[in-house]
C-alpha cells in the first residue's frame, strides 16, 4: 500500500470555473506535509462558487479535493434535521473514498470527524489521526462535540492518535501535543529583522472572525477610554462577520484611526498589519490556540489574549505577552492602563523579543517532522 492520506473535514471548499479553492490557512498546513505522502484525498463541503480572499487552489499536484454537497447545519431545528438525514450519504462517500488510504485524518470537532471517529471502532488495521482544533476545556458545547470528546478519551484503538495544542493531565498517551503551524523558517527569519519603537503612539490589531464571542466590538469599546485612546494611533480590525455593521458605526465615533479591512491574504496581514502593529489583542470567550498569536508574535507584536484553553501554557503574563482574566472591555482596559503607566519602552521591547521566541515552536518544518515521526515512519 502506498503512503496515502485521506482527510475528511469541514474546511471551506469553493468551486470557480471548474477549479477548487480551499481555505488558505488549512490548505497551507496540508501542503507542507504533502511531501510525506504519494497521494492525499481531501473531502469536504462545497460552500459555493465565490471564493473568499483567503481561499486559493492547491499548489501541490498530489492533493485531490473531493467536494460534498453543503451538508452543514445551523441553529434551526430543520437545519439540524437536514444534517441527520444526510449522515448515511456522507458515510457512504467516506467509506468509498477512504478505502485505499493508509492513514485517515479528521479535523474536529465536526460532523466529518464524528463519522471518522465512529468508523475507527470498526477498522483496526489502519492508522487514524484526529486533530482536535477547538478548546478542549470548553464546558458549553453541542452534544455531538461532547460525545466526540468522550469517545476520544475512551478510544481503545492502539493506532488512533489525537493531536492537540497543550496536553492535560487526564489525557492518555495517544494524545500528542502538536503546535498549530503557521510560519515557515524563512518567514520567521524575515520577521526577525523587524524592530519597533514602543514609546508610542501604538498601532493595535485584531485578526479573526467578527463574531460576538471573539470580542472585536468589546475591544474597540475598551480602547475609547481617554487614558488609553491618547496612546493609540491606529487600530486594525481584520476579518468578516456579523459585528461588521456595528464596527462601521463605531468607526465614526472613536478618537483614533480605525481600519476595517475585511478578509486579507495571509501575506498582506504579515506585511501590512503585524509588521506595523505593537499589540495583538484577542478578547475571545472561546478559543483553541489561534494561529494568529505566534504569527503576530514573530513580528514583535505583543499578544494580549484571554486566559482560556491552553493559552497560558505558551503566553506567560508580563514576560512574553499579557493574559486577560476574561474577554470583557474592563479586562482590556485594566491591562492596557497597567502597560501605559507601569511599563517602559525598554520593558515592552523585551516582552516583544520574548514573544518572538515563542513563535519558533510553530513552524511548518517542526510540524512536518512530527507528522513524519508519528504517522509515516
Amino acid at each position: 500500500m502506498s503512503k496515502s492520506l485521506f482527510i475528511f473535514s469541514d474546511t471551506p471548499f469553493y468551486k470557480k470555473n471548474g477549479s477548487i479553492y480551499i481555505f488558505e490557512p488549512t490548505l497551507r498546513e496540508i501542503e507542507e506535509i504533502s511531501v510525506l505522502f504519494d497521494k492525499i484525498i481531501w473531502m469536504s463541503y462545497l460552500r459555493g462558487s465565490y471564493p473568499e480572499s483567503n481561499a486559493r487552489q492547491p499548489m501541490t499536484s498530489n492533493i485531490y479535493p473531493v467536494c460534498l454537497p453543503d451538508f452543514r447545519g445551523g441553529n434551526r431545528w430543520y437545519s439540524k434535521l437536514r444534517v441527520l438525514l444526510s449522515l448515511p450519504l456522507q458515510f457512504i462517500y467516506f467509506i468509498w473514498w477512504c478505502r485505499k488510504a493508509k492513514i485517515i485524518h479528521a479535523r474536529g470537532p465536526s460532523v466529518p470527524a464524528m463519522l471518522v471517529l465512529l468508523y475507527s471502532f470498526l477498522d483496526w488495521r489502519r492508522r487514524y489521526w484526529y486533530k482536535y482544533a477547538g478548546n478542549w476545556d470548553e464546558i458549553h458545547l453541542p452534544l455531538s462535540y461532547r460525545i466526540q470528546r468522550f469517545l476520544l478519551l475512551s478510544q481503545p484503538h492502539k493506532n488512533f492518535f489525537i493531536t492537540v495544542n497543550g496536553i492535560r493531565c487526564h489525557m492518555h498517551e495517544r494524545f500528542l501535543n502538536f503546535e498549530n503551524p503557521c510560519l515557515s523558517d524563512s518567514e520567521l527569519r524575515r520577521a526577525s529583522y523587524i524592530n519597533k519603537n514602543f514609546s508610542g503612539p501604538w498601532n493595535i490589531c485584531f485578526v479573526g472572525n467578527l463574531a460576538p464571542f471573539k470580542g472585536a466590538v468589546r475591544l474597540v469599546q475598551a480602547l475609547t477610554d481617554p487614558l488609553i485612546a491618547r496612546k493609540i494611533k491606529l487600530v486594525w480590525i481584520v476579518g468578516n462577520g456579523v459585528e461588521m455593521n456595528e464596527l462601521l458605526e463605531l468607526k465614526g465615533r472613536v478618537p483614533f484611526e480605525m481600519c476595517l479591512t475585511g478578509s486579507m491574504s495571509r501575506q498582506d496581514i504579515f506585511t501590512e498589519v503585524y509588521a506595523q502593529s505593537h499589540f495583538l489583542i484577542l478578547p475571545s470567550e472561546s478559543e483553541g490556540f489561534p494561529k494568529v498569536i505566534p504569527e503576530a508574535a514573530a513580528h514583535r507584536c505583543i499578544p494580549v489574549v484571554t486566559d482560556i484553553s491552553v493559552v497560558s501554557q505558551y503566553i506567560h503574563h508580563g514576560i512574553n505577552g499579557y493574559l486577560l482574566k476574561d474577554g470583557s472591555s474592563e479586562s482590556i482596559r485594566e491591562i492596557l492602563k497597567n502597560v501605559i503607566f507601569q511599563k517602559s519602552e525598554a520593558e515592552l521591547s523585551s516582552i516583544a523579543e520574548a514573544a518572538a521566541l515563542l513563535a519558533k515552536s510553530f513552524t511548518y518544518e517542526k510540524y512536518q517532522a512530527k507528522v513524519k515521526y508519528h504517522f509515516v515512519d
